[in-house]
């Protein structure tokens, strides 16, 4: 059976790990709608719209806050019993010219239970190993840790996604850059080659 270490893991997902860092440290923006903004996009490239943080990786503040305020009203659309009106929630035009294929609420509306099954199997099977030491630090003394049990998040279980079991780390008050990890002009090369705005 293969299996990889922690450092491994978080190796491979730093692109992730880059943008809900800056969600919630550089934007200081809720950790539990980020943690679940993150689902939202992890979800999206599980259906086909490919390589969304990574698109997002390199882009300016002011854009990945709008296509992260655009996935927070479509967590809110979900909680909705009704479909959502053009009015009321928008769309999700820089979502959709980010990944180059229509993203809607209403599309997604269409096949919300699936949807949100999805979301919650990303929430559980990757963002709760995947951030679970930023989760930590950023919610500090609110979160109750305990080696035996999973981190009592506020917020969780939500109305909508259930519950997430992270489990804590050991926190040494410090995220490794993952910026060195990789050498960034591949990265750019990418991004200039598949997201022009």
């Amino acid at each position: 059976m293969f299996s990889i270490t922690e450092e491994q893991l978080f190796t491979f997902h730093f692109v992730d790990r880059e943008i809900f860092c800056r969600l919630v440290f550089n934007f200081k923006r809720d950790p539990v709608e980020s943690l679940l903004v993150m689902a939202v996009w992890l979800w999206l490239e599980e259906l086909g719209f490919r390589d969304i943080t990574l698109r997002l990786m390199n882009q300016p503040d002011f854009v990945l806050k709008a296509v992260a305020d655009e996935a927070a009203l479509f967590l809110q659309c979900m909680e909705q019993s009704c479909p959502p009106s053009p009015d009321s929630f928008g769309g999700m035009a820089l979502t959709t010219l980010l990944v180059g294929k229509e993203v809607s609420y209403d599309i997604i509306f269409q096949n919300k239970y699936t949807a949100i099954n999805g979301i919650k199997s990303v929430l559980n099977s990757v963002c709760a190993s995947i951030f679970p030491d930023i989760m930590q630090k950023v919610l500090g003394n609110q979160c109750v840790v305990s080696p035996d049990h999973p981190l009592v998040i506020p917020g969780f279980p939500h109305p909508v996604f259930g519950a997430v079991k992270i489990w804590p780390r050991e926190t040494d008050n410090s995220l490794p850059d993952y910026g060195m990890l990789i050498e960034l002009n591949s990265v750019n090369n990418v991004m200039k080659d598949n997201c022009q705005f």
